[in-house]
């Protein structure tokens, strides 16, 4: 019976843990695709958690949902809910393994839906700045798209960042709310089947 408990906690605790891991991607997936678009790319380190190298772009969302998630009190709602699930589930209970699948499949949906709201409005002015420098190569054939669109594009890209930054802050914090809730919903569908 034991044996059982400790298997039933680790699952539960990993299922958790990975439904919050799989929302919080979408920070990620959207620096990758931000930095993809703007040509920082090319600017990447290694990434302690995945072990590969990911964008600077992309790092730097994922510290910003992290300051987020712990200064909304993400971590401690996150505990909070895991003290409480031994509230909502029998101790002697096994969770259903059916639930926490969805939960995850839920999850990874989601996370492509909040990546692409985190970085549409980046994508559209980019695709607005690509559109403008491509009228002047045009009109003025003698320009070297590189010698200048390169630098407009990377320019235009931190300062469209800057001036939104609060807009990105308000979507952290409500990917932060749908992740808690997301395995609150877990949770209490194992306590429910």
């Amino acid at each position: 019976a034991g044996v059982i408990l400790i298997f039933k906690e680790i699952a539960l605790g990993l299922s958790a843990g990975l439904v919050l891991t799989i929302w919080f991607s979408a920070a990620s997936l959207a620096g990758e695709k931000i930095a993809s678009t703007s040509g920082l790319a090319f600017a990447a380190q290694v990434d302690p958690n995945t072990g590969s190298s990911t964008p600077v772009i992309s790092q730097i969302l994922m510290l910003f949902l992290l300051v987020t998630f712990l200064a909304i009190d993400g971590h401690l709602i996150a505990i909070r809910t895991l003290l409480d699930s031994y509230e909502f589930i029998p101790i002697d209970s096994m969770p259903t393994l059916g639930i926490m699948i969805k939960s995850g499949i839920g999850a990874a949906g989601s996370m492509f839906l909040a990546a692409t709201i985190i970085m549409l409005p980046v994508s559209v002015f980019l695709l607005m700045v690509n559109l403008s420098i491509g009228i002047m190569t045009r009109s003025a054939p003698t320009l070297n798209l590189f010698s200048f669109g390169f630098p407009i594009t990377l320019l235009g890209t931190f300062i469209f960042l800057y001036f939104s930054a609060t807009s990105i802050g308000f979507a952290m914090s409500d990917l932060v709310d749908a992740a808690i809730q997301s395995m609150q919903d877990m949770i209490w569908g194992l306590n429910n089947g």
